[in-house]
């Protein structure tokens, strides 16, 4: 983080506490503050395309991931990103059990930090096996 950035970041803190502002507040002016400064927010992941097929991820810490079949159940524009995407719900079954969770634009869930929403890249098995699932789900 260059020492302009930080001095954004540190100003936006310093009026957000005199002025008393609310967590998302606080980000959406610092947000605003480094958009106009000129810095860029990158985006940690590729925006997902909920009207494609989705593959949800699970990602532990420890031990070994998994996927599973998504299928967009809703949208939501509460569960948007930094950067504006729109969210949706998003429901999948794991081990019997039908989950459900808010994943923003990029495909991931606040609530469920281990868990992620892709689009398949190629139509390999496991694009096969969501589409698959999401038609089952239907």
């Amino acid at each position: 983080m260059s020492e302009a950035s930080f001095n954004a970041i540190l100003t936006t803190l310093r009026d957000a506490a005199n002025d008393n502002l609310d967590h998302d507040e606080t980000a959406r002016q610092i947000i605003n503050d480094l958009d106009l400064g000129g810095f860029a927010i990158r985006r940690s992941y590729e925006v997902v395309n909920y009207d494609l097929p989705v593959l949800v991820l699970h990602q532990p810490t420890r031990g070994s991931g998994e996927s599973f079949g998504g299928n967009p159940v809703m949208k939501s524009p509460s569960a948007a990103d930094l950067n504006g995407e729109t969210g949706w719900l998003v429901s999948w079954v794991e081990h019997g059990r039908t989950k459900c969770a808010w994943f923003d634009g990029e495909g991931t869930a606040r609530k469920l930090p281990d868990y992620r929403v892709i689009n398949p890249k190629t139509p390999c098995a496991g694009a096969k096996a969501a589409r698959a699932a999401i038609g089952k789900a239907a």
